[in-house]
């Protein structure tokens, strides 16, 4: 899947799809080491941003997969506002990996299985 097919899944989620991918991000954000490993792989995806330079692509790809998300979430009140805002962010993170591209696949991997329950985990990457 491309960024801009990421970012379309993204505005079609239901609440119910929504709320899936909520309980995922908590259940894989439980303990303090699952937290560094995610922190790492966002670090190492900005790195490869930089050093590509594609970090303003990154943030306009970011942008659409949070406003996406929003959307969603603001359709029927959905989820929590906190909820709404969690997933944003990490819709954010994997449309910034997505944009890393092959160099950042391993941790886009682990982004990504947040969103295994709604998300086909089969990723092209959007190199352009």
């Amino acid at each position: 899947m491309e960024i801009n097919e990421f970012t379309r899944a993204l505005g079609r989620l239901s609440g119910d799809d929504l709320r899936a991918v909520a309980a995922a991000l908590e259940t894989h954000h439980r303990s303090a080491a699952d937290e560094v490993d995610a922190w790492r792989a966002v670090l190492h995806i900005d790195q490869v941003l930089r050093s590509t330079g594609r970090s303003r692509q990154a943030a306009l790809a970011a942008h659409s997969a949070t406003q996406a998300v929003l959307t969603a979430a603001r359709a029927g009140d959905s989820v929590a506002d906190h909820e709404a805002t969690k997933l944003a962010r990490s819709a954010a993170m994997v449309a910034r990996g997505m944009v890393a591209g092959e160099a950042a696949a391993p941790q886009l991997q682990h982004l990504l299985d947040d969103w295994s329950s709604v998300v086909d985990r089969a990723v092209v990457f959007h190199a352009a």
